[in-house]
């Protein structure tokens, strides 16, 4: 059985994980923020915490968390995010999506949170189907372009 694991972004696996946003198709790319943006933006931010996904010692995907400080959790602000998540192309289908958002949620009830907050584009390619199959709701609220979905952490 293959084993997911998530490692520090360091510059001995920098290109390898940046170098998966090209195995996205053209539509798909469209969806998620490319991964050296993503890991530019996240240094700059406080609340950032982001990993390469590995299945072994291959790198498989990437995601991006925003953890608010403890100071906001304490006043009860529940905006724990997944705010970029991506899985190559090869490795779609084969449910390491769905084992990195246990593992996330898993991060989130230690951390104590009640809810993990996410959006995707709304199209013809888009990860909506995923997220509402793993168990988010649609929200019915609109961030840009993106739909607003949420899932209770229990």
């Amino acid at each position: 059985m293959n084993t997911l694991n998530y490692r520090e972004i360091s510059k001995k696996n920098f290109y390898d994980i940046i170098a998966l946003s090209d195995t996205l198709s053209p539509e798909q790319q469209k969806c998620v923020a490319p991964n050296a943006f993503s890991i530019g933006e996240g240094s700059v931010n406080p609340n950032a915490y982001y990993r390469g996904v590995y299945v072994e010692d291959t790198p498989i995907g990437f995601f991006m968390l925003y953890i608010p400080d403890k100071k906001r959790s304490n006043e009860g602000i529940s905006d724990f995010i997944l705010w970029r998540f991506m899985i190559a192309s090869s490795h779609q289908h084969k449910h390491y999506g769905n084992e990195t958002l246990d593992f996330i949620v898993a991060m989130g009830k230690k951390l104590g949170f009640k809810e993990l907050v996410t959006s995707c584009h709304i199209g013809e390619v888009s990860p909506y189907d995923f997220y509402i199959k793993y168990g988010f709701v649609d929200t019915g609220r609109v961030d840009g372009d993106e739909q607003v979905l949420s899932l209770e952490i229990t």
